[in-house]
């Protein structure tokens, strides 16, 4: 009322919550709760700012790499600056981009920049997959790939409203999900004598990688099966759909995307028959590439 009769008039709100609504009014239980679910963000906050502190710290997050996604040695840090690996990161002094930079670049507002991040993402586990480094360091990269959660920097990639980020984030994921599995990159990391062994049954412990029936087991396999699981939910589907529906991308970039979703089917069980609810995108991909949608 004193809104309407006096506009003019400050509004004492702490002194009329009496006469709020019950709808508006806290009770002192709700604000107990509200107290509660403050504190509870806070604490949740410290913790995520404590593990990206400890993620920081890993070796993995300190190597560096150059466009081609290949390790930058420590004796490259005099390389020159007009080659372009300089930049304003947490080091600026020192050449190329670690996991974490990439990813943060992944998602900037300038297209370009996220273009050349995931290009460089690909470039990484394509390095892995045709083993251009020692086991170790295989090993190392890829758990910094895991620990970073990049699976979710590709699935949004693949939403990029710019047309060349996407192409890169479908490239850089088909490297991932299809790739990998050609090269059977992780029975080499996980029976190589030097992966991480795991008595762990959950699913994802094994997966199977075509073409030959090997089976790659142990932690690293476990983690990307959960990567691939959080990856391939119906968000993913439906920008999939969108992009080889409305042809948003090159022919090879979705021939690629396909590529991946049957990847996705031959992994597991569980991810056949999520791929089957989402049935439009189903039937597109088998209508419009029917061979690489049946191949085995």
């Amino acid at each position: 009322m004193k809104r309407k009769q006096f506009p003019s008039e400050v509004v004492e709100e702490a002194q009329l919550a009496w006469m709020l609504g019950h709808r508006q009014a806290k009770s002192p239980m709700e604000k107990a709760i509200s107290k509660n679910k403050s504190q509870e963000a806070r604490a949740l906050a410290a913790e995520t700012e404590n593990d990206e502190t400890e993620l920081l710290h890993k070796r993995s997050s300190r190597i560096r790499f150059d466009f081609n996604g290949q390790i930058l040695a420590e004796e490259n840090a005099d390389i020159s600056k007009s080659i372009g690996l300089h930049h304003h990161g947490d080091e600026p002094e020192k050449p190329g981009y670690t996991i974490p930079e990439l990813l943060h670049l992944s998602r900037s507002t300038v297209p370009s920049q996220r273009a050349a991040a995931m290009s460089t993402l690909g470039c990484i586990i394509h390095n892995i997959n045709v083993g251009a480094w020692d086991l170790a360091d295989t090993v190392v990269v890829y758990t910094g790939l895991l620990d970073w959660q990049s699976e979710l920097y590709f699935a949004e990639g693949i939403a990029d409203t710019n047309k060349t980020g996407r192409a890169q984030a479908t490239v850089a994921l088909w490297t991932w999900v299809v790739e990998m599995a050609r090269y059977k990159s992780l029975v080499r990391l996980s029976v190589d004598g030097y992966a991480e062994t795991s008595s762990n049954t959950l699913p994802g412990a094994e997966i199977p990688l075509l073409p030959e029936p090997v089976t790659a087991k142990g932690v690293l396999v476990e983690r990307t099966f959960k990567a691939f699981d959080a990856m391939l939910d119906s968000k993913l589907m439906d920008t999939i759909y969108d992009n080889v529906h409305l042809s948003l991308l090159p022919d090879q970039q979705l021939t690629m995307l396909a590529d991946c979703i049957k990847s996705f089917m031959d992994i597991s069980q569980e991810f056949d028959e999520r791929i089957k609810t989402h049935a439009k995108l189903l039937v597109l991909l088998q209508n419009k590439y029917p061979y690489r949608m049946s191949k085995q």
